[in-house]
């Protein structure tokens, strides 16, 4: 083989071989990060043991487990469905109590079960939820923490899918702008909260709608919306407290909301 060809032949070689060695390095960087991620997302915030029991049902509602978590009354005329995010990195069943007894007043709740549980990543899980429940008139869509900024982010985009928006703990993350948005939002927080913190909720607002119902629960922490490790706490009031004041605010809104539907 002629020299020019034959270092041609060897500098070919030598660079498929770093080609070569620089994908490995690549796969093996994405396969190192991927099981990180996994690894990171599976540290969750602990539910309260005794939140399990919420999960069966029971005389007045039907709890069933399928790609998400619904809770159906047993008895209700209700044409209304409400999607619930759950916080990212916390357990499913920490959401029970709570969610249990909004459906026990009549409404279907859906907790949405997201992937890694990261909501972020499947921020348009409603979608598939309202395709499973025809009979259902008008959706609305809530959320807790960083579950509230997927869910605010489905309703920017799919403004004629729901009815309203609610907020537990959380507000709209930048980007996502609801401030004209055409149907009522209701925002619940707690002066103890530090996640979703006073002061992050108040430069979140201009995000909303002016006409935003806004309900400060004064005491209040993150962990406390739903049944969480007490060990999580930074609450200053009962934990039941806040959630009877948190589903109270919700049942308004729903009424409210019922009664349009049977006035129209």
């Amino acid at each position: 083989m002629p020299p020019l060809m034959s270092a041609c032949a060897t500098a070919g070689r030598v660079l498929l071989r770093g080609l070569r060695q620089t994908l490995l390095i690549a796969l093996g960087a994405a396969l190192l990060g991927t099981i990180g991620l996994v690894a990171w997302a599976r540290v969750v915030a602990p539910a309260d043991p005794a939140a399990s029991m919420a999960m069966d049902s029971d005389d007045n509602v039907i709890v069933a487990r399928e790609d998400w978590i619904s809770f159906r009354p047993r008895d209700s005329e209700s044409q209304i469905g409400v999607i619930f995010y759950p916080d990212e990195k916390t357990e499913p069943a920490a959401y029970g109590p709570v969610l249990h007894r909004l459906a026990a007043d009549g409404y279907l709740v859906v907790l949405a079960l997201m992937p890694l549980n990261l909501a972020s990543l499947a921020p348009n899980t409603a979608r598939q939820v309202m395709k499973q429940y025809p009979e259902v008139g008008k959706w609305v869509v809530a959320g807790h923490g960083r579950g509230g900024m997927a869910a605010s982010k489905f309703a920017e985009r799919n403004p004629e899918s729901i009815v309203a928006l609610i907020l537990w703990g959380t507000y709209p993350p930048r980007f996502t702008d609801l401030s004209d948005a055409p149907w009522p939002v209701l925002s619940i927080t707690g002066t103890a909260d530090q996640v979703a913190t006073p002061a992050k909720v108040t430069a979140a607002k201009a995000r909303l709608p002016q006409a935003t119902r806004q309900l400060e629960i004064v005491g209040a922490d993150h962990w406390g919306f739903a049944d969480f490790d007490p060990a999580l706490s930074t609450a200053t009031i009962p934990r039941e407290q806040q959630q009877l004041d948190a589903i109270q605010a919700t049942k308004a809104l729903l009424a409210e909301i019922e009664g349009d539907q049977g006035s129209g």
